[in-house]
Formats: structure tokens, C-alpha cells, sequence
């Protein structure tokens, strides 16, 4: 999915693994309030958040920190190369043409982010 540059990363491949169970986790607490008020279960389940436990960012930290450099790369190179940029086979390079983007930022690394991970988590599920 992200290619032979961002797979020699071993914690990027282990961040997938953990994320989905770490989600699926989140997923299943049971609806034992929704008796009462089905918005009381959503309210107990996001309260995690509001104090700013979230999983999700370490490994979006991961992500930008190994990722980057290289898809820093990818835009460079098709800028330069223009026609003559020879797109490679995975999900990433295909996000990144299908951005178009000259300058990465925090908005589009989350993005990007998101819909990897999204992907993965559904597959393995």
C-alpha cells in the first residue's frame, strides 16, 4: 500500500496491525446505556476524547515522520520530471497524483493519513 520506500519501516507495518485492534476495541464497548438514551452511549463512548486520549495520534505522528520525506520526494520528482515521471504501483503515489499537490501540509498528511489507514482497517476487517 504505501510501497518499498515506506515498507522497510518495521513500525509503520506493526502501527497497522495495532490501530486496527486498537479501534475495533473502541468499537464494541457495549451499548449498556442506550436503555436509557441511545445518545448517552455515544456520549460515554467519545467522552475518552474530550479528554484527549486518542490512539490515533501517535500513529499519525508515525506516519508524517516516516512518510513524508518520501512523499516530499514523489512531488518533487513528478514536478521535475513532469511527463516523463514513471508512476509507481501503490496507493500512495496514487494518492498523490490524485491530490495534486505541490506542497505538503498538515491538512493533507491527515488526509492522506485517514484514507490509508481506513483502507487498511476495512480490509482486515
Amino acid at each position: 500500500m504505501l510501497g518499498e520506500e515506506c515498507a522497510q519501516f518495521e513500525d509503520i507495518i506493526t502501527s497497522f496491525a495495532v490501530i486496527e485492534n486498537e479501534v475495533r476495541k473502541m468499537m464494541f464497548i457495549p451499548p449498556f446505556l442506550s436503555f436509557i438514551h441511545p445518545s448517552l452511549h455515544k456520549y460515554f463512548v467519545l467522552l475518552p476524547f474530550k479528554f484527549g486520549w486518542n490512539p490515533m495520534i501517535k500513529h499519525r505522528n508515525l506516519f508524517v515522520q516516516h512518510c513524508k520525506p518520501i512523499i516530499e520526494k514523489h512531488i518533487r520528482q513528478r514536478r521535475e520530471l513532469g511527463e516523463k515521471y514513471n508512476q509507481k504501483d501503490d496507493l500512495l503515489d496514487f494518492f498523490i497524483s490524485e491530490s495534486e499537490m505541490d506542497v505538503v501540509d498538515d491538512e493533507f498528511l491527515d488526509n492522506l493519513f485517514g484514507e490509508l489507514y481506513f483502507l487498511v482497517f476495512a480490509s482486515i476487517n
